[in-house]
């Protein structure tokens, strides 16, 4: 696989999610729509390997390892925000530190 940063991150997030977070897989796209068209590729082998070690539902996951993790019926809002009064401006720089 070849690509900037952002590109793989998205593509691997992407194949975790679609093999994890079963029925919240919808709510990652929400936050992240460009990943729904993104190609992957096949994870069929990595979905039955969960099935054959009987690993617990994400649900479960969420509920006794992190529960922190925010739900999507948790949120009032979420989406892209932008600064219409100086659109070369962030908003949120992601964490980089080059604030530009």
């Amino acid at each position: 696989f070849q690509g900037d940063h952002f590109d793989t991150v998205l593509f691997n997030y992407k194949r975790v999610a679609k093999v994890w977070f079963d029925e919240d897989e919808e709510f990652y796209y929400k936050l992240r729509p460009m990943a729904r068209e993104k190609d992957v590729g096949s994870v069929e082998e990595r979905q039955k390997l969960r099935s054959s070690l009987q690993c617990k539902p994400y649900k479960w996951f969420v509920n006794n390892i992190a529960p922190n993790l925010v739900s999507e019926d948790q949120l009032a809002h979420y989406g892209q925000m932008k600064n219409v009064g100086k659109p070369r401006f962030c908003i949120d720089n992601l964490g980089n530190e080059n604030k530009g």
